[in-house]
């Protein structure tokens, strides 16, 4: 940088330069993720400088560390490893140089949603008659997200029983019911299975364990 107005006595005739290193760059800094628990949950940096570069992550300010909850918490990419919701947050990377100057990365929050438990008044109806209404099955979850979570349901439909039910359908709300009736055309007992899967809301649509409910159907 040439100076042409300095003072006390310092020469302006001559040149003189400054060199600064300049800190790392983030091109490209973590993204907020939404993710069902129980998955990982992946979150990158890339920089561009004086290599080689250092990496530190944070969540909420406090450094991580390798361990049971946590890969690559000194690389380019962080993992968080089988995601509970403890591990909601907000994480970001300080990148060091050769030189040891350091560029923050922007925030990036996660957010974990629930996978639901979803739970049957009734999972088991040995001696209904055919024609006859069977006891109303009634849908629950005991562990969810708020609001959102819904059921889809299925059945089967063995030889010779007949029914107004449909195949699927999904429910909306927590205590609505499965219900109507079943004709057993046999001179056997048959037993009808409903099975019921509870799905979190959006966007992760978390989709829980299926549960069943069956009705043996008399003739």
């Amino acid at each position: 940088v040439f100076r042409n107005n300095l003072t006390l006595g310092i020469s302006s005739s001559g040149t003189e330069f400054a060199i600064g290193r300049a800190r790392p760059l983030i091109i490209n800094h973590p993204v907020s993720l939404v993710q069902c628990e129980h998955t990982d949950a992946i979150f990158s940096v890339t920089a561009t400088g004086a290599t080689p570069f250092t990496y530190r992550w944070y969540k909420d300010g406090v450094l991580i560390t390798n361990g049971a909850d946590y890969s690559g918490a000194r690389t380019a990419t962080l993992t968080i490893i089988d995601i509970n919701l403890v591990d909601a947050g907000n994480y970001y990377c300080i990148v060091s140089d050769r030189y040891r100057n350091s560029t923050t990365s922007n925030s990036a929050s996660l957010t974990v949603m629930k996978i639901p438990v979803a739970a049957v008044s009734i999972s088991t109806q040995d001696h209904e008659c055919s024609d006859i209404s069977f006891e109303d099955i009634v849908l629950n979850l005991t562990y969810y997200d708020n609001p959102g979570s819904t059921f889809v349901w299925t059945r089967d439909n063995p030889i010779g029983i007949s029914s107004a039910i449909p195949m699927s359908g999904t429910a909306f709300n927590i205590g609505d019911v499965l219900a109507g009736t079943f004709t057993n055309s046999t001179d056997a007992p048959l037993k009808v299975t409903f099975i019921i899967t509870p799905i979190g809301p959006l966007p992760t649509n978390c989709t829980g364990n299926p549960v069943t409910s069956t009705i043996t159907v008399n003739p």
